[in-house]
């Protein structure tokens, strides 16, 4: 397993994580990996991003600037995600 990790370049402890999440009685099943992986990322892009005070003021800001919402998506998204990430850590 550790020879795993040092040839990927990625802990040994994400090695093991991986094949205990997805064996079955005959092993690794690697498609059982990658349909779980799949499945995760189209729940993932489900999910809303919370709007926060921080984002709506800063979307606020631009409108009054004469910005149109495309113009400011990357940030708002930017900041959606930051503070998604704050609270989730606090």
């Amino acid at each position: 397993m550790r020879r795993i990790a040092r040839v990927l370049e990625i802990a040994p402890s994400a090695v093991s994580r991986e094949l205990r999440r997805n064996r079955s009685g005959f092993g690794y099943m690697s498609g059982i990996a990658d349909d779980r992986a799949k499945a995760g990322r189209a729940r993932a892009s489900r999910r809303p991003l919370k709007f926060t005070l921080e984002v709506q003021s800063y979307v606020i800001g631009k409108l009054k600037l004469g910005h149109s919402p495309e113009q400011n998506k990357a940030r708002v998204l930017r900041l959606a995600v930051e503070s998604a990430v704050k609270s989730h850590f606090i």
